[in-house]
């Protein structure tokens, strides 16, 4: 994982740059075209898809599925846009870590941007996990695995813990290559 990040640093800053923001463009949009309109269509049910996470029992399960048969199509695709913005996502965040590791690794240790981008990846695994566990909820409401119904809960508490960290991570390397730049400045 070292060294495909590191060949991830020799890019250009302003490739790296670029790739930031044209990720985190489509990460506004798909919350803006997507997120806002169907999280309002499908919440006119009774219940969000949140509700649907947050499920432990089939009767719960069933209920929402119940709800949510006038939506599903809309439930479809808030799903495909929320691939699309996991995806934004890791590529954003993904580079401002390979943006870091790059500035830092002349003058400094790139443990962190590299623990940042790995965490990255973990946290957008998570996502995508508990996406895809949901979706085979949706589809196959009558023979889903019933183990489904003891992870599902737990998938996000992971994925909101990686995120924390990523954001976590954000801050402290940009700290730290601050630090480094003004020492290398002070000479």
């Amino acid at each position: 994982m070292k060294k495909f990040y590191l060949n991830l640093t020799d890019h250009s800053t302003k490739r790296i740059a670029g790739v930031i923001v044209i990720a985190y463009f489509v990460f506004f949009l798909i919350i803006l075209f997507v997120f806002i309109p169907t999280s309002a269509v499908i919440s006119s049910t009774g219940y969000s898809t949140s509700d649907l996470q947050q499920a432990t029992t089939a009767e719960d399960v069933v209920s929402i599925l119940n709800a949510w048969q006038e939506v599903i199509p809309t439930i479809y695709f808030q799903y495909i846009g929320d691939y699309i913005f996991l995806l934004s996502g890791l590529v954003g965040n993904g580079a401002i870590f390979v943006l870091l590791g790059k500035k830092i690794k002349e003058n400094g240790n790139i443990f962190l941007p590299l623990v940042g981008f790995i965490t990255v990846l973990l946290s957008r695994g998570s996502d995508a996990l508990e996406n895809s566990l949901t979706l085979i909820l949706i589809a196959f409401p009558d023979s889903y695995p019933r183990v489904i119904l003891s992870i599902l809960p737990l998938v996000p508490i992971v994925k909101f813990t990686f995120v924390g960290m990523v954001y976590s991570l954000i801050i402290i390397s940009l700290i730290y290559y601050i630090l480094l730049r003004s020492k290398t400045l002070a000479g």
